[in-house]
């Protein structure tokens, strides 16, 4: 029962076997060769005829499929493309196919011709009329097999490279070369020895003579040397030598390999980015309320809930000639200046900044406002990629790619460093933005508007904290104006301004100042109804900062009295200081102390301005060393740094109203009197840890008792207790006269 079932299974089978014997172009009968091919003189024989079909280098290679590969049809082919074999009375009894290998073996016979002359005369009429099977470049060929070919339907491919072994007696290099050389040119023929086994190696310069060769003369008796030449393909790489070089380098290839495939999906989607970049500078896809028709607007606005535009207000400009002045700068076509506009937080940058981007729609805005000391690479990186659209960013994959780098540079020791740092991401960015602003450049007309790109947030401690950004911040926007791409606007106070100055870049600076006490006084007669006498005493208070003046206005407008209106804003100040100077009222300690912040109010209050240097290098700032709190300060914007006309870096109050509110807490006796007293313990504690020092000083040198230095240890000695005497003395003028403290 089993012999039957296995019977008719294999009968089940054989159709299957054959259709897929039929795929590959032959059939088990077409392999058999005879024992011995027809010799020269004999009119019979096999012929090779290539070209016929593309070269199979790959098992999922499509070419293939559209060539039929069936006996009947070559036969017909074969006709059409050498119709000199029916001329000639050549007789074709059998077509093997060998599609992997471009060809098929054509059985023939003739009663005319020997095989040898039926060889001659294909090969002259196939040089002299050159026919081609379709889709393929090569002219078709022909070879007389005179050797025993090896066919198969293995999957393997054809090489360049083909091992000539042999049975008998080795021949020398010239007697293989003659027996070669006429199925193709060779690069080079050499013999190798392994173990007891002598071989040879060629390699043709094209893939059909290697093919020839082997199909021709395998299996081929040469008579002097009397020897058997079995000819195989051998590849470029043994899957075996390539598999051992992956196993005995994964530590390295896997990775640069994973990099590699990740820089390239990055690198691919860069028209993609630059075709976002380019809309949010031309703003082409944005949605525009006052371009749309008016009945349109209507409709929109009727309907309940809808996310309407609303009427822009229009925005109050504090400084109208500096204003003017910076317009006539962006609407020059020819810029090649970076313009800063400078000045104090709350004197009315970011409404000029507003204000111009209405009026210049096309550009970019980068806001750094939100980024402190805190702030990452990556984090300004991010906001970077926001405000330019540099869509899709992929920040996922670039991680991903640094963390392999990362893993390479382990494996090889520090060898290969990780090269795609969030740095050069930056730079990236920067790049591709200029690129499509110089693609802008080329297409724009002379009336068209210059895109503006507007900088906002670009304070002097953001310089000193975010090096690198700012540096290439700066140098990108230098790039940009000097080319003349875009007009560079950048929002910062004095201190950025003046470190851009002195860094050599070309830059033009319009410094924004508090106004008047005219100016303001103008102003609140027109946007309010108090008397004269009320103005000059609001507007003395006020100072000419816009924030604070816009405030006092909203609140008169809103029902207050003057003197409730300026209570408020002062009682708003004081509670500033308090809670971000102090640390008063909330859980968040600053960077510095509150005795440093005391002294600052209690010099402010009376000098108005001090020397940065002087504040510095005083005791209450370690002599120096401590310069991050008065930075921090001034990130807080309880201070402000500006350049004196001299040169020289001095310290104001952030705001004008900080004076009133500097006076009322050293009016008020409680607060004042015990931040007087942590002054004074403060200063007293560090000369009593200075004498401390000296006096463990002094008694280090009273045990030297060498004879040499007894001279020099005294003037040590005596050195040590002057300064001792110095600091009792400062000791006791502190606690005599605490004001003291404030001198400088």
């Amino acid at each position: 029962m089993f012999s039957l079932r296995s019977g008719l299974l294999q009968k089940l089978r054989e159709p299957v076997r054959m259709l897929r014997r039929r795929m590959h172009g032959f059939t088990l009968q077409d392999l058999d060769f005879p024992a011995k091919l027809a010799a020269a003189q004999e009119t019979s024989g096999v012929l090779w005829f290539d070209n016929l079909f593309p070269l199979k280098v790959h098992p999922l290679d499509p070419r293939l499929m559209l060539f039929s590969k069936h006996s009947k049809y070559l036969k017909y082919r074969l006709k059409r493309l050498v119709p000199k074999m029916a001329e000639t009375d050549i007789t074709i009894t059998k077509v093997v196919p060998v599609p992997k290998e471009g060809g098929a073996f054509v059985h023939f016979q003739s009663n005319v011709h020997s095989a040898a002359s039926v060889a001659e005369i294909l090969v002259t009429y196939l040089k002299e009329k050159q026919p081609r099977s379709m889709f393929i470049r090569q002219p078709v060929k022909s070879h007389l097999v005179i050797g025993r070919p090896f066919v198969n339907d293995m999957i393997t491919f054809p090489s360049k490279n083909v091992r000539i072994d042999f049975t008998g007696p080795i021949p020398d290099t010239e007697t293989l070369f003659r027996a070669l050389r006429p199925y193709g040119r060779m690069l080079h023929l050499d013999f190798h020895t392994a173990g007891d086994v002598k071989y040879a190696l060629a390699q043709f310069d094209h893939f059909h003579g290697a093919i020839a060769s082997r199909n021709c003369l395998h299996g081929f008796r040469m008579t002097d040397p009397a020897t058997v030449l079995h000819i195989t393909f051998e590849p470029y790489l043994s899957s075996s030598k390539i598999k051992e070089f992956f196993r005995n380098n994964t530590r390295l290839l896997v990775p640069l390999l994973l990099s590699a495939g990740v820089a390239l999906v990055y690198a691919a989607f860069e028209p993609i980015r630059a075709f976002f970049i380019t809309n949010r500078v031309t703003n082409r896809f944005q949605w525009r309320w006052n371009v749309m028709p008016d009945f349109v607007k209507g409709k929109i606005e009727n309907i309940p809930f809808s996310r309407k535009k609303k009427n822009e207000k229009s925005l109050e400009i504090w400084s109208q000639e500096s204003f003017q002045t910076l317009q006539r700068m962006v609407k020059d076509k020819v810029g090649t200046a970076v313009i800063f506009l400078a000045g104090p937080k709350g004197c009315g940058k970011s409404t000029m900044g507003a204000r111009l981007r209405q009026e210049t729609p096309e550009g970019v805005t980068i806001d750094l406002r939100a980024h402190d000391t805190f702030s990452t690479d990556d984090d300004l990186r991010w906001t970077l990629v926001k405000s330019v659209n540099f869509t899709p960013s992929l920040s996922w994959l670039f991680k991903l790619q640094h963390y392999v780098e990362q893993f390479v540079a382990m494996s090889t020791r520090g060898v290969l460093s990780p090269s795609s740092t969030t740095q050069r991401n930056i730079e990236e960015v920067f790049n591709t933005t200029a690129h499509v602003l110089e693609k802008l450049k080329a297409k724009r007309a002379d009336t068209d508007p210059v895109p503006l790109i507007l900088i906002n947030g670009f304070t002097g401690v953001f310089i000193a904290e975010h090096t690198f950004f700012a540096k290439k911040l700066l140098e990108w926007s230098s790039q940009v104006t000097r080319h003349g791409l875009a007009h560079v606007v950048v929002l910062s106070d004095n201190s950025a301004a003046s470190d851009s100055e002195d860094s050599g870049m070309e830059v033009h600076t319009i410094r924004l100042e508090d106004q008047s006490k005219e100016h303001t006084m103008q102003y609140l007669k027109t946007n309010t109804t108090l008397t004269d006498a009320e103005l000059d005493s609001v507007a003395g208070m006020l100072g000419g900062r816009l924030v604070d003046v816009n405030d006092f206005c909203v609140r008169i407008n809103g029902g207050h009295t003057p003197h409730e209106a300026m209570e408020d804003i002062r009682g708003a100040a004081i509670t500033t200081i308090r809670r971000a100077g102090f640390g008063i009222g909330t859980s968040q300690s600053p960077v510095w102390s509150r005795v440093q912040m005391w002294f600052i109010v209690n010099l402010l209050h009376r000098y108005k301005q001090v020397d940065y240097d002087k504040v510095l290098f005083s005791s209450l700032f370690s002599d120096g060393e401590d310069e991050k709190a008065l930075r921090a300060m001034q990130v807080a914007h309880l201070i402000s740094v500006v350049r004196t006309p001299e040169g020289r870096l001095a310290i104001r109050a952030a705001r004008p109203l900080f004076h009133s509110a500097f006076a009322a807490l050293l009016a008020d006796d409680t607060f004042s009197i015990t931040m007087n007293n942590q002054l004074v313990a403060f200063q007293v504690k560090r000369c009593e840890d200075k004498i401390r020092k000296l006096d463990e000083d002094l008694l280090l040198l009273q045990g030297m008792g060498k004879e040499g230095a007894q001279a020099d240890t005294a003037v040590r000695k005596a050195g040590l207790v002057a300064e001792i005497n110095k600091q009792a003395e400062a000791i006791n003028h502190l606690r005599d006269n605490p004001a003291s403290v404030f001198e400088l």
